[in-house]
């Protein structure tokens, strides 16, 4: 069985294998990756560098600390959802800089965690 890993460092574009090849959705640094495995499921993405990335594995997770490492999992796809939403809307300008801005650093310009 495998093991989850986690994103160190760079973005990583997630593909469903065997459809259209349109992304689902974008890991940054600290996101975690294959964690249907700890389900006893297969990974249901597939993982493609969009700029230098290090991924490692997660290695083994005290039971205790579980609860709070999927919770904050949680939280950062959902903030990465809303970042990615904002891909969609606005002038071209804009969307660019949204996106090299995830890219960069994990965060979209003007949003509370972008770094200054």
């Amino acid at each position: 069985m495998s093991m989850p890993m986690v994103v160190v460092s760079g973005a990583m574009r997630l593909d469903l294998p065997g459809e259209d090849d349109s992304a689902i959705t974008l890991a940054l640094p600290g996101d975690l990756l294959g964690v249907e495995v700890l389900l006893g499921q297969l990974p249901r993405s597939r993982g493609v560098a969009l700029v230098a990335t290090e991924v490692a594995l997660l290695g083994p997770v005290p039971q205790d600390q579980w609860l709070a490492l999927l919770g904050r999992q949680l939280l950062s796809a959902r903030q990465r959802q809303m970042h990615l939403a904002r891909l969609r809307h606005g002038a071209a300008a804009d969307r660019v800089e949204t996106l090299l801005g995830l890219l960069e650093g994990g965060s979209c310009p003007g949003s509370p965690t972008s770094r200054p």
